[in-house]
């Protein structure tokens, strides 16, 4: 198998998928970023919320990180995550649509609690509808948070 040689700081990312039916768990993901040289997960945490309704508590968020820092390490685990935030429609097949945060169950606030307490770096990306209003508010949330 030949390797993808990453140019620089150049990854591939593949992103959690939001359908139990779709190639793209957390853990998938995790297998693949070790075994492919150059690959990175993407953790979209609402996608893994629609997926079964689960990993919606900060005792979630956080088995998930500590499982990302497990199976990759600190340094390239939670250090350098890219990250998709918002709320979400699903069903009991997955993912519908993406909402804004106000308008689902994500419990982002947990979320970013979670993210703060294993100090999470990297990059995260709003994907609400109203991605603006939903970053600024994730910000402003964040920023006011203090050590769990």
């Amino acid at each position: 198998m030949t390797h993808y040689q990453p140019i620089g700081a150049t990854k591939i990312i593949y992103e959690t998928t939001g359908k139990a039916s779709q190639f793209g768990t957390l853990e998938e993901l995790l297998r693949l970023s070790k075994e492919v040289e150059g690959v990175a997960p993407c953790v979209d945490f609402a996608h893994l919320h629609a997926r079964t309704g689960a990993n919606n508590s900060y005792e979630e968020f956080a088995a998930l990180l500590e499982l990302i820092e497990g199976e990759l390490g600190l340094a390239v685990g939670l250090e350098d995550m890219h990250i998709h935030i918002s709320g979400i429609d699903y069903s009991s097949a997955g993912e519908r649509k993406h909402l804004n945060l106000a308008d689902a169950d994500l419990r982002y606030v947990e979320l970013l609690q979670a993210l703060r307490d294993f100090e999470v770096g990297g990059l995260i990306i709003c994907e609400s509808p109203s991605l603006e209003e939903d970053a600024l508010l994730m910000q402003r949330v964040y920023r006011g948070l203090g050590n769990h």
